[in-house]
């Protein structure tokens, strides 16, 4: 026989057979253990260790066996030591592993990470991680749930960090940062420029996007703004007072204003993907003489992107998404003109909504704003 005995294990479904054959023509020529080693290409000591467990197992005995141990091990640590573990992993709100389960013993208590694993085995602990796909589609899920233009994510983005516009940036040419806002389904974008990120111009913003929404039957109170923890959003982190931002949003708009949880970035993904688009598609293509071209072209670019660009993944335009989902065919909608923020004039408008108390300082409440889009 000139094919090797490990060829023929590999290659067949059912090895036990093989090696009742190996055994059989042992006992059949003399019991001869080298010879059969010879003629099936191994060695005799292979031939002799499936010989025993036939004699020991029958046919049964020439089955592959487990590599696992026929018995757990005990647990030489007791009961106390078992309690812990448990206890920590209880404990912890996150998924936590035998690693950090065993930086968090005591000293005394210290045990094989193989020991904690099967602990936590043996009382259901391991929580099995979610695939990718898995994760995309619960994010499907909910997103068939939400309708188009009510959700929208704002965010900022610096232009410092651009080369091919850094030198406009630096020179005061141009605004150092872009706000931007995105509708989560139907990938809507509108944009504005500020010099400063700070709350005044987050409000600015927030209020230009109500506003524009309001001329085409949306009402502001259907809305959910969603926002990062920055402190143009939210003020202080640790601020026991709702920010202006949040207030403006919440009690002059009867809109909803959420933020991600902390060190969830990807939580904003719909509007961070249109920060990269905009940067590779505009910023790094196109050169900018003045902050006039600059709104200019970045105004064409935002046309070109809710009523022209297709998404690649159904193949339609934001605008072709909003008719069919919302059934507005005003393509205005999707005109939303660039302007830079620290520009617009602002004042108190109490009077204008019920339940808003006067306040004499902007910076508080009644804050609103006029001349939305001074174009």
């Amino acid at each position: 026989m000139n094919i090797k005995y490990h060829t023929l294990i590999k290659n067949h479904n059912k090895p036990e057979e093989i090696r009742c054959e190996m055994v059989k023509r042992y006992y059949k020529l003399n019991c001869n253990a080298s010879e059969r080693a010879r003629q099936w290409n191994t060695k005799r000591q292979r031939v002799m260790k499936w010989v025993l467990r036939y004699e020991a197992r029958g046919f049964e005995g020439l089955k592959d066996d487990s590599g696992a141990p026929k018995t757990k091990a005990k647990h030489k640590k007791g009961k106390e030591v078992e309690d812990t573990i448990v206890k920590i992993v209880k404990n912890k709100k996150y998924r936590i592993g035998q690693d950090r389960v065993l930086l968090e013993l005591p000293e005394s208590m210290k045990c094989s990470t193989a020991t904690i694993n099967r602990i936590m085995h043996e009382h259901n602990l391991i929580k099995k991680r979610k695939r990718k796909y898995q994760r995309k589609r619960q994010c499907a899920k909910y997103k068939k749930t939400l309708k188009a233009l009510r959700n929208w994510q704002v965010d900022v983005k610096e232009l410092r960090d651009i080369p091919n516009v850094v030198a406009l940036v630096e020179a005061g040419i141009i605004p150092k940062f872009q706000y931007t806002a995105r509708d989560q389904i139907t990938g809507t974008m509108f944009v504005a420029y500020a010099w400063e990120h700070t709350m005044i111009n987050s409000t600015r913003f927030v209020s230009a996007l109500f506003e524009h929404l309001k001329g085409f039957g949306i009402h502001p109170g259907e809305l959910t703004v969603q926002t990062d923890n920055g402190s143009e959003f939210i003020g202080h982190i640790t601020a026991k007072k709702d920010s202006l931002f949040t207030q403006t949003i919440e009690k002059v708009y009867h809109a909803k204003h959420k933020t991600i949880p902390i060190g969830k970035k990807e939580w904003q993904g719909v509007v961070e993907s249109s920060h990269g688009r905009i940067e590779y598609e505009l910023y790094d293509v196109e050169n900018f003489s003045s902050l006039k071209d600059f709104l200019s072209k970045a105004y064409t670019y935002t046309l070109y992107w809710n009523l022209k660009r297709k998404k690649l993944s159904d193949k339609k335009t934001p605008m072709m998404l909003i008719k069919e989902k919302r059934h507005i065919f005003n393509s205005a909608v999707g005109d939303f003109k660039p302007f830079v923020l620290d520009s617009m004039k602002t004042y108190s408008c109490h009077y204008r909504f019920q339940g808003v108390p006067y306040v004499g300082d902007e910076v508080n409440l009644g804050f609103l704003l006029i001349h939305l889009h001074p174009r």
